[in-house]
């Protein structure tokens, strides 16, 4: 459960009796206010994404691979390929 606090002020000066009664009013209105919490999820999380990025990387590696074996790689691409996926 959640909660959402207010914290309001009002003076007893006359002069200010208007502004204080609208904040007891506003304050009154204000608890019976109900909130609707809704969690969004993305598409991040779908398996069948995962599942094709994890295939490129693995494919991107293979390539880097073959680069190294014939000398054609950078220091760069030498740390990719000791990453674990």
């Amino acid at each position: 459960m959640h909660f959402i606090s207010f914290l309001v002020t009002s003076y007893l000066l006359r002069d200010s009796f208007e502004d204080s009664l609208n904040t007891l009013k506003f304050a009154d209105r204000a608890k019976n206010v109900k909130t609707l919490i809704k969690s969004s999820e993305s598409n991040i999380y779908d398996e069948n994404l995962v599942k094709n990025l994890k295939e490129e990387i693995h494919n991107l590696k293979d390539i880097l691979k073959i680069r190294k074996k014939r000398g054609n790689i950078s220091n760069q691409e030498e740390e990719i390929l000791r990453l674990k996926v």
